[in-house]
């Protein structure tokens, strides 16, 4: 997707004819940071579709910025800052699909110039400005701008365990690999890598409990007597997780899966092949850098079971395991 400036000239007219009056239309700008090594220059403009995209440089002109800006005439998509008992909110009713399509503007941007020194864009964290041109628009916009962001929950502070002082950490040598597949894990969850979360779950439940096996882990963690009892446990953790009745439950639903041991293992394993392969021909079928969400469910459930089997293999091999 080249740019160039010649659309340079949409900008300055929009905002001309707003402020003579001859339109009644608001701007809407999402933009985002951009970590690259690619010179941009001060700025490139260039229209797509309804969008005006612009790339902007840092002062090395180095590609820091991607903004995108559309016009609405609806102001019900207007942000309304509401009060509630004596508490403020933020009251966001945009055109869910035009987002959607933003979101993917960006990743096409991010994945066209990969090969020309673009290493990232941070849609993930978008901040959205409403840019008034005239006297009536700012005063209907009361809000003018603010940042979409999602993030997930920090996990709680924990104590130091009693055996790391004066325990035995050769003991847990055999866990020292599966341990590091877990918190490289973890910190893919928190960053909403979900995919990349689950694969390294994965890995500690076929490590652990697949009997080193190319083909057949699936009945091989079945009959694991162990991993049964693990299983077990980690599913009324799953069961309590708050999104347990709106999200995980539904989809084992919808895979006409039973939420029972068998069915946790049936699970991680139906998710184990479209995250390890790919065919840009049926792209929708397996996972991607772009639909990272939608393996969200496959990330908790493995987590959850990795967690336990590892929580209770290092209490076992410690000699404190109490089960």
């Amino acid at each position: 997707m080249p740019f160039n400036t010649q659309y340079t000239h949409c900008l300055f007219e929009r905002i001309e004819n707003r402020r003579q009056g001859k339109r009644t239309i608001m701007r809407v700008r999402h933009s985002c940071n951009v970590d690259s090594r690619m010179l941009v220059g001060p700025m490139v403009l260039k229209e797509v579709g309804e969008f005006l995209v612009s790339l902007e440089g840092n002062e090395n002109s180095i590609l820091a910025k991607v903004c995108i800006e559309y016009e609405t005439t609806d102001p019900d998509e207007i942000p309304k800052l509401e009060t509630s008992e004596g508490r403020s909110s933020l009251k966001i009713d945009g055109n869910r699909q035009r987002y959607l399509g933003i979101i993917e503007l960006f990743q096409t941007i991010e994945s066209a110039l990969t090969l020309n020194g673009v290493l990232k864009v941070h849609y993930e964290d978008i901040i959205e400005d409403w840019l008034p041109d005239n006297d009536e628009e700012k005063e209907k916009i009361k809000v003018h701008n603010f940042k979409l962001t999602r993030k997930e929950p920090e996990e709680e502070i924990q104590r130091i365990p009693r055996w790391c002082i004066d325990g035995d950490l050769a003991k847990i040598d055999r866990l020292r690999i599966p341990l590091a597949f877990f918190r490289e894990g973890r910190n893919y969850f928190q960053s909403q890598r979900y995919i990349e979360a689950f694969q390294n779950f994965y890995y500690i439940l076929e490590g652990l409990f697949g009997g080193g096996r190319k083909t057949g882990v699936e009945s091989a963690m079945k009959s694991s007597k162990d991993f049964r009892l693990y299983a077990g446990i980690a599913l009324q953790a799953i069961q309590r997780h708050p999104d347990f009745r709106t999200k995980i439950a539904p989809e084992f639903a919808s895979l006409r899966l039973n939420l029972d041991v068998d069915g946790l293992i049936d699970f991680i394993v139906k998710n184990r092949h479209p995250l390890h392969h790919f065919w840009v021909e049926k792209k929708d079928r397996y996972g991607h850098p772009f639909n990272q969400e939608d393996f969200r469910n496959a990330a908790i459930v493995s987590r959850t079971l990795a967690w336990i089997s590892l929580e209770i293999e290092q209490s076992k091999a410690l000699g404190i395991w109490k089960g």
